[in-house]
């Protein structure tokens, strides 16, 4: 009788222990992906061009003197349209924080995402001009 009773207490702890235990919440840690957030039209707004070369950083170039016909439309499809005084349509992918574009299954380029949102776009490109120089360029676009 006494084993029974143990039982039966032991039974009765553990259920209550497994009844009282229960699954938390998880925290909501959806992120957006650069590759969604980039969708859609971005306008040029401003861009730094910084030379670098053997005597280390050079000249500072920096323009803001954009119009509206100065923008990026990146699509869901993974094209994109740079209209930058002319128009020329790209295939672009994003993987974490870099776009790769090509234009007709040829490598056209690279930039690195520094940081986005919903409003506001800014990439870094390198442009090495192999010769000791190069230029590394940071584009600010707001959206449209």
């Amino acid at each position: 009788m006494r084993t029974f009773k143990f039982l039966s207490l032991l039974f009765i702890a553990v259920s209550v222990g497994f009844a009282s235990c229960k699954k938390d919440d998880k925290e909501d840690t959806t992120v957006t992906s650069n590759a969604t957030l980039i969708v859609g039209k971005w306008k040029k707004t401003k861009e730094v061009e910084t030379e670098y070369n053997s005597n280390g950083k050079g000249p500072v170039h920096t323009d803001s003197t954009f119009t509206s016909s100065d923008y990026v439309e990146y699509k869901s499809n993974g094209q994109c349209v740079v209209s930058d005084g002319f128009l020329i349509t790209l295939n672009y992918q994003v993987d974490g924080s870099k776009i790769t574009y090509k234009y007709v299954g040829v490598a056209y380029g690279e930039e690195t995402i520094k940081s986005i949102n919903s409003t506001q776009l800014v990439t870094e490109e390198t442009d090495d001009e192999g010769n000791g120089t190069k230029y590394v360029t940071v584009t600010t676009y707001t959206k449209m």
